[in-house]
């Protein structure tokens, strides 16, 4: 509102202008809050109000997004401009629109965790079973999640191209073999495992430090 109570100080004088803000924007406002109040969700409302004197027009522009708020815009006019809304303004409401419904329909799809059990959770892992609560207010469970540490794999060669690879045991498999070097990335408050918005450390800090310490390449 400050622009064009400043659009109409330029026109007309600091008094004058002040003088047609503060009569005609009540009215204004409350003639066009009842038309984008009664407008569908996603609409676009435009008016034009004349001055009295004919020296110009007040051109307001409304959008209705798809949140329900609106959305106002309003400035003066000697009366050579075209009050209606451009296909870049048309453009954004319809993107407005198609995303929000989008949202509502993923929001249709998502299950409501009800309760949660861990099963196993130590430094490495953690192993939950939890409840959901589904779109049609049914509960079912249990699902079972496991979310383990963080972790890096190294790809590295020497001077010579060779590729710098360990040899160690792995239980999961009974087995010793030969692979790249690879570890567990820190975490801040000693956890272990989670989001890497937790990690105390990036990856490639996490990656130079494994590579130190299994094979002693920096």
């Amino acid at each position: 509102m400050q622009n064009l109570l400043k659009e109409l100080q330029d026109k007309f004088g600091e008094s004058e202008g002040f003088r047609i803000h503060n009569t005609i924007l009540p009215g204004i406002m409350g003639d066009f809050g009842k038309m984008l109040n009664n407008a569908k969700v996603g609409s676009l409302v435009t008016e034009e109000y004349k001055l009295e004197d004919g020296t110009g027009a007040i051109v307001v522009k409304g959008k209705k997004s798809a949140s329900g708020e609106s959305q106002v815009e309003m400035h003066f006019t000697d009366g050579n401009e075209n009050a209606h809304f451009t296909d870049e303004e048309k453009e954004d409401v319809d993107a407005e629109v198609a995303d929000s419904a989008k949202d509502k329909a993923t929001e249709s799809l998502m299950w409501q965790e009800v309760s949660t059990e861990h099963i196993v959770k130590d430094k490495w892992i953690d192993f939950r079973k939890s409840d959901y609560r589904f779109p049609d207010g049914t509960v079912k469970g249990p699902y079972y999640t496991l979310s383990r540490r963080n972790y890096v794999v190294i790809v590295a060669r020497d001077v010579d191209g060779n590729y710098l690879c360990v040899r160690q045991f792995r239980q999961g498999i009974n087995k010793v073999t030969t692979e790249f070097t690879a570890g567990g990335i820190e975490h801040d408050d000693d956890k272990e495992y989670g989001s890497m918005e937790d990690s105390a450390e990036d990856a490639l800090e996490a990656a130079k430090r494994e590579l130190l310490e299994e094979t002693g390449y920096e």
